[in-house]
């Protein structure tokens, strides 16, 4: 959390040393004592030893799936339940066409450029950042779960986030929602909230793959600490991704933003 140029050769040889420690009290006094000094180390010779740096990374992200027990099937399994619940929406048309004609999604994996994008949108005046906002992956989730589905449900969803999201509203016209995890229900939203544009923010895999490896996430992006993990995920995502394409879902509504075109030509994709 410090300049890297405050850090001294003293704190630096504190920090090995503590990671030569072998008593803990639990495994969780271990993954709570060790893992902020793995990850200090990596960032620390992220640069100057790239190798060193790599190895802290790993030691770091062994010791967070050591403590997670993760298991990978859920991922897979929401994927399904997610396609087998847009069979519920995809006949279902809003009485109003121009609902969420105000509101904007910006979606992709964690890591892919959301943050960026959203910058870039919401530097406009007319636009309020939201942030990341749970309520259209709440509300449509816990929609979906109800066996006993009306069509008048999906009016009910459309209009509960258009309430919600208003109500953050002062001077500007219009709001960004900037939950990644959104894509998961890009059908739903393009049903249920017609008039909504939606951004879709992609980046190179093995790029996205080590900007997540090498953050230390442990709860709210659970998959990161492997590869293995970070592939099957990336996959689930690919899988909805070309579901949405296959249904028509990826319309003139929605903007495909390539995450490496948008650094490299950024005044282009601003303008765009």
């Amino acid at each position: 959390q410090i300049d890297k140029n405050e850090v001294s050769d003293d704190m630096i040889d504190i920090c090995k040393r503590e990671i030569q420690n072998k008593t803990f009290e639990s495994k969780m006094d271990r993954y709570q004592k060790l893992v902020p000094l793995y990850f200090s180390l990596a960032v620390f010779y992220e640069k100057s030893d790239p190798i060193a740096s790599d190895k802290y990374y790993i030691k770091g992200n062994d010791e967070i799936t050591e403590i997670q027990r993760l298991t990978l099937i859920k991922f897979q399994r929401a994927v399904l339940q997610t396609i087998e619940s847009y069979e519920k929406v995809k006949n279902f048309n809003a009485k109003n066409s121009n609902r969420g004609k105000d509101n904007i999604f910006i979606l992709g994996m964690p890591r892919s450029g959301t943050t960026l994008t959203e910058s870039i949108i919401t530097a406009n005046t007319e636009v309020f950042g939201g942030g990341e906002l749970m309520s259209f992956y709440d509300l449509t989730y816990r929609l979906m779960m109800d066996k006993n589905l009306h069509e008048n449900g999906f009016e009910t969803v459309g209009e509960q986030y258009i309430n919600r999201t208003a109500s953050l509203l002062s001077s500007q016209n219009k709001i960004a929602d900037k939950l990644p995890n959104n894509y998961a229900f890009i059908g739903h939203i393009r049903k249920i909230l017609p008039g909504a544009k939606i951004v879709l923010v992609l980046r190179d895999p093995w790029d996205l793959a080590i900007s997540l490896f090498k953050q230390r996430y442990v709860t709210n992006i659970s998959f990161s600490s492997t590869f293995f993990n970070l592939g099957v995920q990336m996959s689930n995502f690919e899988a909805m991704i070309l579901f949405w394409k296959e249904m028509g879902m990826l319309d003139e509504n929605v903007m495909i933003i390539n995450y490496e075109e948008l650094v490299k030509n950024f005044d282009e994709s601003q303008k765009k």
